[in-house]
């Protein structure tokens, strides 16, 4: 058996249509009802087969629960109509809830809408819902804060040489402790400006680090005039 699978329309096309009568002529045999058969075909055929299996019970049954409806609340939420907009043109396929694909829907973004508020968050509450702004298009924007990818530099386990009490990665030092105070100020500096001043414990480290090059350093445009003058000199 063919375990090779293909959504076909129920209603055969004019190009099915054609396809079968010059596969006939072909192969010269009589020209049956193909119409019926095709439709007793699909009528016979299993469902197609998933990569998520059907939620069962103890006794073999269907325990897929209904699709979930949103409240008059949610259809209030900027962040409902934001989900919606975005997945009202997509085919959805629910597992969960039911087999196969069928056209967005309300229900589902009542799933995502859902999914979005049980996320954690530092504030507590539905955090992402007080940043999403509904343009007069339709369309929408947000502010959200993601994860770091799983290569990034800050998870890089630490590599010593042999018998080193300092990882390879510390620089040698290129200041003295005659600039203490004003590098510990420019580290703070950094510091707050990555955290709001400490009110944002989700902080970027790439924009610490960017802070505290600023501060110690000055803006790179400065660097460049300084590279300019040198030639000119």
């Amino acid at each position: 058996m063919n375990t090779e699978w293909k959504l076909v329309p129920v209603e055969p096309t004019d190009e099915m249509e054609v396809a079968a009568e010059n596969d006939y002529e072909q192969t010269g045999a009589t020209f049956p009802r193909w119409k019926s058969a095709y439709a007793a075909m699909l009528n016979a055929a299993p469902p197609a087969p998933t990569s998520h299996p059907i939620p069962t019970g103890a006794t073999g049954e269907d325990e897929r629960a209904p699709m979930p409806n949103p409240s008059l609340a949610d259809l209030d939420d900027p962040v409902f109509e934001a989900i919606w907009q975005t997945i009202k043109a997509w085919d959805v396929n629910v597992p969960a809830y039911y087999v196969g694909y069928c056209g967005a829907n309300g229900s589902h973004a009542k799933l995502i809408l859902d999914a979005v508020r049980a996320a954690p968050n530092s504030s507590g509450g539905d955090a992402l819902s007080e940043t999403v702004t509904i343009l007069p298009d339709g369309s929408a924007f947000a502010v959200a804060s993601f994860p770091l990818p799983t290569g990034h530099w800050l998870y890089a386990e630490r590599e010593y040489e042999p018998g080193a009490e300092e990882p390879k990665e510390l620089p040698a030092p290129i200041l003295t402790h005659e600039q203490r105070e004003a590098v510990v100020a420019a580290i703070r500096y950094a510091v707050r400006g990555a955290t709001m001043c400490g009110k944002e414990p989700d902080f970027d480290p790439d924009a610490l680090v960017q802070n505290a090059v600023y501060a110690l350093c000055g803006p790179y445009t400065a660097a460049i005039s300084q590279q300019s003058q040198r030639k000119e000199a």
